[in-house]
């Protein structure tokens, strides 16, 4: 930050700026209610992790916003590239864990940029997310660099596969399905976004005689 004082780097800059905003959101509030009965505000957050998994400044934005009669829901995208293995599947997860007992709202965990990932790399996050028969934890082979840890990895796997904490939904930016399917999810599952609208029916035509 430019100011000397403060003496802050990027991140230490960008939790201050986000505290900032938590104490002084009179602005905010005049900015954000205001939009139609049908409308809803995405919020573009920062990507520095630790806002999210142990900071309470994104928690008391959150509990801001409910206090403003806002219902929330929390999209956490995670680029698919960093969880083309095991271990940074299984450290993805518990990243996404973290921020889901953290924040303690409606929460989607995306994997994003699906369709930038090889061939190879795209088969083996699909074989992450859907392990079928074999579990997570069957899934990780013996590696003589991670010898220390695979029985830790193993363990973890096993409370995964048995209580499900995490699922993540991957989005494929160029599938016109992928995102319908994102963004239905989100609406009907965690925001219940429409579901005061009428529902709407369609007559059958009248039978016609047969002469």
């Amino acid at each position: 930050m430019e100011d000397e004082d403060l003496k802050l780097g990027p991140n230490g800059g960008l939790v201050f700026c986000m505290q900032y905003m938590v104490e002084n959101q009179e602005w905010l509030n005049d900015l954000v209610n205001c939009p139609g009965e049908d409308d809803y505000i995405v919020f573009d957050c920062p990507g520095q992790i630790e806002l999210y998994t142990h900071l309470t400044v994104m928690k008391d934005f959150v509990r801001l916003l409910q206090q403003w009669k806002f219902q929330v829901c929390i999209v956490y995208v995670m680029d698919s590239h960093f969880v083309v293995d095991i271990p940074s599947y299984i450290a993805g997860m518990l990243t996404t864990l973290s921020v889901m007992m953290n924040l303690d709202v409606p929460h989607v965990s995306i994997l994003s940029k699906i369709d930038l990932l090889s061939a190879s790399s795209r088969n083996k996050v699909e074989q992450f997310l859907d392990p079928s028969e074999r579990g997570l934890s069957e899934l990780i082979d013996p590696n003589p660099w991670m010898e220390k840890h695979t029985k830790l990895m193993k363990k973890i796997a096993k409370i995964v596969d048995d209580y499900g904490f995490v699922h993540f939904m991957p989005l494929n930016i160029t599938d016109e399905t992928s995102i319908t399917e994102a963004l239905t999810f989100i609406d009907i599952r965690c925001l219940q976004f429409g579901e005061d609208e009428d529902v709407k029916t369609i007559d059958p035509p009248d039978p016609v005689d047969d002469e």
